[in-house]
């Protein structure tokens, strides 16, 4: 029979007689067209939502590129700071990050998107509805009161690169009555009214996903997993050749009759011209070791092939490769960062704020503590770095700490708190010449001193 499909065709007159392998007469045809050749599902689309939809599903079906996402979601959100803002406004700027924009869920939704999809979008949406009694602001109408999350697989962007201000982004929305008229399910947006983020070129119109470079080792590796499933298939149905040679008339069906009604006891059927063999395809397919290379590929596309993900690889070749991950993360950290800043920048600009106020995260626990006391300190010690440089580059507001450390003197004076010991010769061995010209007379009249 002829079938369009790319396979061999066997005719069969009777499979169970053929199966107990008595000679019937099989007609096989040669179907035209090689079945190796590459399909569609073979190869990575070169679509920019096609690519982004198999990424969103390679996050929830692999289990390398999910864990990996995982951990550079939760290893970016950090704890951030505001600087270069007026005291007085840090209440107000901390209610709109936490009620408004909803950081701890902006930031969530923003660096999954960026892993995966590259391409984040948010609707803003003007006027604030409830506002606290101790908050007081002007023109809340013309605020952004609600970051509304898009699917990025339902927005298309339109119009000149070299625009961006005049770009258009239509999103496709979903409807509940499938009868409805088309254009009412799309929905027009300017460029003033989403917030794209994404890491791109200016001339790229769709950030690319890095999963991206990952997507043909999870089709060969899907490849795989599908060849072990039938393979486990095969073994589970595997098929039972009985030959018997030089049949007399009515023994084969007798045979064929008697196994097909095996009863619960052990049933032994013998005779020196039966054979009987058992078909099913090669358990050696089924080792893990061919998922290895594949499974490698995918770890140092996404950055995540150091020790604790990877037996292995050593401590040493880990932690260089865990340092650069940090790197990656810290690069995005910072794109998100400058989209923050410009949010916050609009908001002061509508209720008449003069603040140049800076969003910044504070660094990575891997390299924080290690910065500060190899760093920040020893320059600070020696005099080569100002208190104002140290703090702002440990991520802490200077002029918040100058006011507190000017209101816990005040309480110092009045004896609430127990002064720090600012002495710089504390720790030092009875003796040793101050650091400061003025005091070196008093070590020579203390009694441990040098005489």
């Amino acid at each position: 029979m002829d079938t369009p499909n790319n396979h061999l065709i066997y005719e069969i007159d009777d499979p169970m007689i053929a199966s107990l392998g008595y000679h019937k007469t099989i007609a096989m045809k040669t179907v035209q067209g090689n079945p190796m050749d590459l399909k569609a599902a073979d190869m990575v689309s070169t679509d920019e939502r096609a690519i982004m939809e198999a990424c969103i599903d390679a996050f929830f079906t692999d289990e390398i590129i999910g864990g990996a996402v995982e951990i550079m979601v939760g290893m970016s959100i950090s704890d951030h700071t505001l600087t270069e803002l007026d005291e007085e406004n840090t209440k107000l700027y901390d209610w709109y990050l936490r009620d408004v924009l909803e950081i701890d869920n902006f930031l969530e939704e923003v660096f999954w998107g960026l892993f995966v999809t590259n391409n984040v979008y948010f609707q803003r949406i003007l006027g604030i509805k409830e506002i606290p009694e101790d908050i007081k602001i002007n023109n809340a109408n013309k605020v952004v009161g609600k970051y509304q999350a898009l699917n990025p697989l339902a927005v298309t962007i339109e119009g000149p690169l070299t625009e961006p201000d005049n770009l258009i982004y239509k999103v496709q929305q979903e409807m509940d009555d499938l009868e409805s008229d088309t254009t009412e399910d799309e929905l027009t947006l300017k460029a003033d009214d989403i917030l794209h983020i994404s890491d791109k070129r200016e001339y790229q119109r769709y950030g690319m996903p890095i999963i991206r470079r990952a997507l043909p080792s999870i089709l060969r590796k899907n490849k795989m997993f599908s060849a072990d499933i039938a393979t486990l298939n095969g073994l589970i149905n595997q098929i039972v050749l009985v030959t018997l040679a030089s049949p007399e008339e009515g023994e084969l069906e007798s045979i064929s009759s008697g196994l097909s009604n095996i009863s619960r006891a052990m049933t032994l059927i013998y005779d020196d011209r039966l054979k009987v063999e058992f078909k099913h395809p090669d358990i050696d397919i089924l080792g893990s070791e061919k998922y290895d290379d594949v499974n490698d590929t995918i770890s140092n596309t996404m950055g995540v092939n150091f020790g604790f993900t990877n037996k292995k690889t050593s401590y040493a070749s880990g932690t260089i490769e865990l340092r650069l991950l940090t790197k990656r993360l810290a690069r995005l950290r910072k794109i998100v960062a400058r989209v923050i800043t410009k949010e916050l920048r609009r908001f002061a600009k509508a209720v008449g704020l003069k603040d140049r106020v800076v969003f910044r995260f504070k660094p990575f626990d891997l390299e924080n503590e290690k910065f500060i006391s190899s760093v920040l300190l020893p320059l600070r010690r020696e005099g080569l770095l100002s208190a104002y440089t140290t703090l702002n580059s440990a991520n802490f507001n200077p002029e918040n700490e100058f006011k507190q450390l000017e209101e816990e003197q005040k309480l110092q004076k009045k004896g609430l708190l127990l002064p720090l010991n600012n002495n710089p010769n504390a720790g030092k061995p009875a003796g040793t010449p101050s650091d400061y010209p003025d005091e070196r007379e008093e070590v020579k009249d203390s009694p441990m001193g040098n005489e």
